[in-house]
């Protein structure tokens, strides 16, 4: 999956929760996974074609990839983003080539996925930016009480040196001191 050039496993039927963020990984390799992935459409197969970066992200966990290889790359893309990436060994596919059938049901696949992580993605958005909205008008409302208090503070400041004998005007202003409504 693309996450600022990271890669992150999301689902497996290989790798438990701890494996899998074992596999992660960011740098040169995922930013070459990316580069290669970025504007296919169909599968890519590393038995036609060995990459350095597909052999470097099953180096990283030999005991992983022992038995069964990293075989098809699919790319997740939706609205011409590449949001993640369909992998599939070997013992997945039964050794063999994957057919124009199977390609076309893993593309079909891959689309749906690409898009509901998007829509994941832009909710998660969405509700991050209701919190600063919601920060921002709380805030807003706090500021307001504050300008309005430092003004009354300020005008009886001002007003004091004339008004200090004026008993009603020092009742007012303790009032005002003390944050109390007139």
């Amino acid at each position: 999956m693309k996450t600022n050039e990271r890669l992150a496993l999301a689902g497996s039927t290989v790798f438990t929760p701890t494996q899998a963020l074992e596999v992660e990984r960011s740098g040169p390799v995922v930013s070459e996974l990316i580069r290669a992935m970025e504007g296919r459409l169909a599968t890519l197969d590393l038995k036609e074609t060995m990459y350095d970066w597909a052999d470097e992200i099953m180096r990283a966990k030999p005991e992983f990839f022992a038995e069964f290889k990293m075989r098809y790359i699919h790319p997740m893309t939706t609205g011409g983003h590449l949001v993640g990436v369909i992998t599939l060994n070997d013992d997945r596919v039964g050794y063999a080539p994957v057919s124009s059938e199977d390609q076309d049901l893993l593309h079909a696949y891959a689309s749906h996925l690409a898009a509901r992580v998007l829509q994941l993605k832009l909710s998660e958005a969405l509700r991050q930016a209701q919190e600063i909205e919601a920060f921002q008008n709380v805030s807003a409302f706090f500021v307001h009480d504050l300008k309005n208090l430092a003004s009354r503070l300020s005008l009886t400041m001002q007003n004091l040196p004339v008004y200090f004998d004026n008993p009603e005007f020092r009742a007012d202003a303790l009032k005002t001191d003390r944050g109390e409504p007139r």
